[in-house]
Order: C-alpha cells, then structure tokens, then sequence
C-alpha cells in the first residue's frame, strides 16, 4: 500500500514538472519571437472598454489565451511608436465608449505626445452613443487628427450629471436617528444619512462636485482638439 501511494505521488510530481516546465517554455519561446515591424507601418490600438491598471494573473490561462494588455502598455507603445522611424502613424479604433475619464486624459497625453513629433492619429468609430453616451469616446477621438465614422453611425454627446441620494426622511418615517462623528466641516460622507439635502454655495459643496472638473477639462478637451 506505501509503495502504491508513493508512487502516485511521484507520478503526480512528475506532472507538476512536466507543466511547469512546459509552461515555462511557451512563455520564453513567446517573448523570444519579437514581431518583425516593417517600413511606413500604421500601428493600430484598438479600444474595446477599460483597460487594466496592472496585469491580470490568470494561471495556466494565460497560456492559451495571453494577457490583456495594460493602459502601461499602451501609453509606454505609444511612446516607442513616437521615436521609431519604422512607425509612420496610428490608427485609433474606438469600438465602446465605457471608458474611465482618467484613461481618456491619459491616453488623449499620449495621443498628442506622439502627434508632436509629425505623426498623425486617425479615429474611427462605428458610434459614438448608439446604446450609450458617446460623450468619453468622442473626448478621446477629439484629440486625433482626424475622425471617421461608418455612414450610419449615431453621434450622441450628452452632458455630465452627479447625483446623492439622501435618507435622512426615511429614517425619520422609521424612527432611526443616526449618531456619527466628523472631524473637520469637510468630512461629509455621512450627509446623506443626517441632511435632507445638499448645502449649496458653501465650501462643503464646491468641494463635493465631482462634476465641475470633468467638464472643465472635457469641453475644452473635446472642443479644441476640433
């Protein structure tokens, strides 16, 4: 019986290795096979939503199906792209606009980092809107040379809005009083639990608008790239 289990151990071991080893080997072999660029090359960046701040462990199944690539990834090829005579331009192809606005600024800074070196940026689109607000992906497609968008396409820019829901009404019709302690007159995420409504004009509010900076940065952002 001992040898039996040893020896389903050791045939177990053996696997581990054997994967190991194996996996190891693709992973070499992958980053071994750099990619040949050729003269007057167009690099194209597809963008299909957010992309991850870091990469995404995902054990054996990043072996059959790599890992996504990262907004470091982008913006350090964008950057290579620039100083590499190989690269004659980029071709930007928006295909949503659920895109974090702080990865639209990022990649607008990389955009325009390249174009500073007399290459040009191209932008296409199916839409910008159809099912959602094509708001971000405009703001990003704006800071390209050009933009084209398929005969069909829908153009839906809409306007930024932030909401805060207050309880303080409800939990009176429960009898619920909330008690909480804030140090300092800005620290106001448990408003919502004891105010019936924002205090407008006050320091508190010019603080708490989410909102005013987006647009600030946006409107100009989209309207002088144009």
């Amino acid at each position: 019986m001992r040898r039996f289990i040893v020896g389903i151990l050791a045939v177990i071991g053996a696997m581990v290795v054997f994967f190991a080893l194996a996996g190891a080997g693709v992973g070499l072999w992958a980053k071994l096979r750099a990619p040949s660029i050729a003269d007057n090359t167009v690099l194209t960046l597809d963008i299909d939503g957010a992309l991850p701040d870091g990469p995404q462990d995902k054990g054996l199944l990043d072996l059959l199906s790599g890992n996504p690539e990262t907004l470091r990834d982008v913006l350090d090829a964008l950057d290579r792209a620039g100083g590499d005579a190989r690269i004659k331009g980029v071709l930007l192809r928006l295909n949503t606009s659920d895109l974090p606005v702080a990865q639209a600024q990022e990649l607008r800074d990389a955009i325009s980092a390249f174009r500073a070196k007399g290459k040009p940026v191209f932008a296409y689109a199916d839409t910008f809107g159809e099912f959602a607000p094509g708001t971000r992906g405009y703001y990003l497609a704006a800071a390209c040379d050009e933009i084209w968008l398929q005969p069909l396409g829908l153009v839906g820019l809409v306007g930024l809005r932030a909401e805060q829901p207050f309880f303080k009404g409800t939990l009176d019709k429960l009898g619920v009083v909330p008690h909480f302690e804030a140090r300092e007159q800005y620290k106001t995420a448990m408003n919502m639990l004891t105010e019936s409504n924002r205090h407008r004009g006050g320091p508190e509010d010019r603080r708490c608008d989410a909102a005013r900076p987006v647009r600030q940065g946006a409107v100009p952002g989209a309207g002088g790239g144009r």
